[in-house]
């Protein structure tokens, strides 16, 4: 969870215009729904669905 937070932070920071009350709103359920246990999707899924492969991501090169 701590991870996701400092993401959303580092993907705002520097921005001018304050988080909504729905951004708010959509992160405290995040926030709930880790908390009971709830599971990520791994990166390799979201990728995989989005149609790239590992190696167009890490430029072909994967660490060992």
């Amino acid at each position: 969870m701590a991870a996701v937070v400092q993401l959303l932070e580092v993907m705002v920071e520097g921005e001018d215009e304050p988080l909504s009350e729905s951004d708010r709103q959509a992160v405290l359920r995040s926030q709930a729904y880790f908390a009971e246990g709830g599971e990520g999707i791994p990166f390799e899924q979201v990728d995989a669905e989005c149609g790239f492969t590992m190696d167009e991501i890490t430029g072909g090169s994967r660490p060992a």
